[in-house]
């Protein structure tokens, strides 16, 4: 694949071998011209949605030694449209002074129908992935979501209006990232590091091995599994995702019902205010699952997960096959560029809200108390990928 941008030749297809073969992220271009609504503009957008009003989580752009957790943002509800006219009527200072982010909402929840029927990833190996299995994320300048890793399967994202830049990480960074359950969301592991102001020296010192790609409209980016990434708006922004099942997601699935065994337990023994630093949103209910339904979806994920998953080795002819396949789509895809920790540097530190260096190191110095430290620090333990591993391999052979 090219290492400069590139659309001047159009391909018809990539097939889902060499998408599921890809081992770092990857951008094509050229392959969703066809997608409707690259074409719909703001006021498309704003028909489409009509008057109803949608929720906006949203924050301010502030220095902060820890991450603006889902559950400690605020919401404002209000129609696409009057989001659109903020937007607008913001002089170019004040956009992403404060950020709103209509984020990770499945398009069928939201939109008639035949909204979306032309989005369709056939042409990335995946024709029965359309409209239906599209989730939508709508923000402003500054918009974001923590720094994580999905745990299931991998990731298709369209840009479809605006500009987002997405810093990306390989699994090999885990230990430098400070991964944390804390808060606690099924198929999302978070990184105590907050992205969205300048990061301490020592972080990249650390750090090998980072990824950085602006995606723009037309653009699909592919993710792999279990790779860290931080994506931010850098002005309105429009993206559409998909996420594609693998071979990993039913080990991976055991491995989440472990922890969520563990997590329903533990919040059942906090007061509500610690629950909800403890748990995303989305994980409330969380303490009403029954113990042994619990019990029984750990042993419905461990048949499932066996026998052991292995990758058989590709034959030549295939293996021949996917590089053909690359080479013929060198035009219409690159690698995501490796670049140096310097670099992330010179991204990152132009964030910073602060009114001085003086006053951004005393910010940055500040704990989080937001929730119990030490008991963060026991759940991570628990949590921490190795100990389920040992706790899965434990269980498989008592079974």
């Amino acid at each position: 694949m090219s290492e400069e941008r590139g659309t001047s030749t159009r391909i018809a297809a990539v097939t889902e071998d060499v998408v599921l073969s890809l081992k770092k992220p990857v951008v094509f271009h050229g392959l969703i011209e066809d997608w409707e609504v690259l074409k719909w503009g703001l006021d498309g957008w704003s028909t489409v949605f009509g008057n109803k009003e949608i929720p906006f989580r949203n924050g301010i752009r502030n220095c902060s030694s820890h991450p603006l957790w889902e559950g400690i943002s605020a919401t404002k509800e209000m129609a696409l449209s009057q989001f659109f006219g903020l937007h607008r009527n913001s002089s170019d200072r004040m956009k992403g002074e404060k950020w709103y982010y209509f984020d990770y909402k499945r398009a069928s929840e939201w939109l008639p129908s035949k909204a979306l029927e032309s989005v369709s990833w056939a042409r990335f190996g995946f024709p029965d992935l359309g409209a239906k299995d599209a989730t939508l994320w709508i923000g402003s300048r500054g918009a974001h979501t923590p720094c994580h890793f999905d745990t299931y399967g991998v990731n298709l994202v369209a840009q479809v209006f605006g500009t987002k830049r997405w810093i990306l990480f390989p699994p090999s960074e885990s230990k430098n990232l400070k991964p944390t359950r804390v808060p606690y969301e099924e198929s999302s592991v978070y990184s105590m590091w907050n992205f969205s102001c300048p990061l301490p020296s020592h972080f990249y010192s650390g750090v090998k091995e980072v990824y950085v790609i602006e995606l723009k409209a037309g653009d699909v980016l592919f993710v792999p599994q279990h790779w860290w990434h931080y994506v931010e708006s850098l002005d309105l922004s429009i993206s559409i995702n998909t996420w594609i099942p693998t071979s990993l997601d039913d080990k991976c699935r055991l491995d989440e019902a472990l922890v969520r065994f563990l997590m329903s337990q533990v919040s059942t023994q906090l007061d509500e205010e610690e629950r909800q630093m403890l748990l995303n949103p989305n994980e409330r209910d969380i303490t009403s699952l029954d113990l042994h339904r619990m019990t029984d979806l750990i042993y419905m994920f461990k048949e499932a997960s066996e026998p052991e998953v292995t990758e058989p080795p590709i034959k030549q002819q295939k293996l021949d096959g996917l590089t053909n396949q690359l080479c013929g789509i060198k035009n219409n895809a690159e690698f995501v560029p490796c670049v140096c920790a310097s670099t992330l540097k010179t991204i990152m530190d132009p964030t910073c809200s602060c009114s001085s260096k003086e006053h951004h190191q005393t910010v940055m110095g500040q704990q989080d108390s937001s929730f119990s430290v030490s008991l963060g620090r026991v759940i991570n333990a628990f949590c921490d990928p190795e100990v389920i591993l040992k706790v899965r391999e434990k269980f498989v052979q008592s079974s």
